[in-house]
């Protein structure tokens, strides 16, 4: 029993509230264990993306790993924009996408995106990612250094119809060049801390 304490300007009310026990379940994602006396059934809880998601979703992975630029057509619209840290202003539209898609495998052929996590809501789709690849050609005015780089993040993009209208990208671009040997781990720490202020 816990004891509920109410105060006002002129007088304390203390009131007593009773927690009633509540049934305890082995396995929260089985109803095997109910006690309306239903044995032998069992059912699992999963979150199921919409089919017209997933299909993005994977054309999304389909695109970043084989660099197909009929693929970026296929996905955004020509009115899409899609903001990158390694990109000073948003790419907009689907011939444009298709360009820096190319320009990421021309520096890094061997690019791997994995999908780690996918979520959806409504028009919206969030996607935890990883990407790996080895620096073979220029990319950004940077010449190939041999380097792999690893580098995790996350894009939340807006679908309309079945197409891609919006995408931000996030991911520590200060870490990937620290990868490339382009900054020491001094300059990306001061970098960093000039970012707060």
């Amino acid at each position: 029993m816990i004891p509920c304490v109410g105060i006002s300007p002129t007088h304390v009310n203390i009131n007593v509230v009773q927690l009633m026990p509540v049934a305890q379940f082995p396995d929260p994602l089985t109803n095997k264990d109910c006690p309306d006396g239903r044995e032998g059934v069992e059912s699992t809880l999963e979150l199921v993306m919409p089919e017209n998601m997933q299909k993005i979703v994977d054309l999304l992975t389909e695109l970043w790993n084989t660099g197909k630029p009929e693929l970026a057509m296929q996905l955004y619209s020509d009115q899409a924009e899609r903001t990158d840290p390694n990109q000073l202003d948003p790419a907009r539209g689907a011939q444009q996408i298709a360009n820096y898609v190319a320009q990421v495998h021309t520096g890094f052929p061997d690019f791997k995106l994995e999908i780690k996590q996918r979520i959806s809501e409504g028009d919206q789709i969030v996607t935890e990612w990883t990407c790996t690849g080895t620096h073979r050609g220029e990319f950004q005015g940077i010449p190939p250094t041999g380097r792999r780089v690893e580098i995790t993040g996350m894009t939340l993009g807006r679908i309309k119809g079945s197409q891609i209208v919006e995408e931000r990208v996030y991911f520590d671009r200060l870490a990937m060049l620290q990868q490339l040997g382009v900054v020491s781990g001094t300059e990306q720490s001061e970098a960093k801390t000039a970012a707060r202020y």
